[in-house]
């Protein structure tokens, strides 16, 4: 399976990805956020991807590795998971991170674009939660741009969280919903 967009395509990601997967979780900009700022080992990564694995498996979604069209290299990854709301149980949620050498050029917007519309058109979800850590002004602007709103805090492992959502009628409604993706299946 592979989706590709204006700029980039995006592939499942693979247990032979877990090196620069890895390499990627413990660059500190990128840690800061998705990994509570914790250098994280190799075999965590490699917990991710089998995690991954099982539920596309199960599930028909997980996690992508992103690069750009036609330069092989990882760029990012995006995603969905499940997690639990404590208001409302699992929900899915919507996840995306980039190498700080591609930050400022709108890949974080068409990676989580790409994911939305696989999780409201493959998947059948009829919302999508996103959650981000407080501080994290440039995420909080993706996801607005996005048009996800009604933030609220949550607490996981005794951090704070600002989670948003977006309806799948939302996502239609917004013109960054046309853009360029294309699914191919196996």
């Amino acid at each position: 399976m592979r989706i590709e967009t204006e700029r980039l395509w995006m592939r499942p990601i693979e247990t032979s990805d877990v090196a620069a997967l890895h390499a990627l979780f413990v660059l500190p900009d990128v840690r800061r956020y998705l990994w509570d700022d914790v250098v994280i080992e190799r075999d965590v990564v490699a917990d991710v991807a089998e995690a991954s694995a099982a539920s596309f498996m199960s599930q028909g979604y997980g996690f992508w590795w992103v690069e750009r069209q036609g330069e092989p290299g990882l760029v990012g990854f995006g995603g969905l998971r499940d997690y639990e709301d404590p208001a409302s149980g699992p929900r899915p949620e919507v996840l995306y991170g980039l190498d700080p050498a591609h930050w400022r050029n709108g890949y974080a917007l068409e990676i989580a674009v790409a994911m939305l519309r696989f999780g409201f058109e493959e998947c059948d979800f009829t919302r999508i939660d996103a959650g981000i850590d407080p501080p994290n002004a440039r995420s909080r602007s993706v996801l607005e741009r996005l048009g996800m709103g009604s933030w609220r805090r949550l607490e996981f492992s005794g951090l704070p969280a600002d989670y948003a959502h977006l309806t799948r009628a939302e996502f239609a409604a917004a013109a960054h919903s046309r853009a360029a993706y294309r699914l191919e299946r196996d």
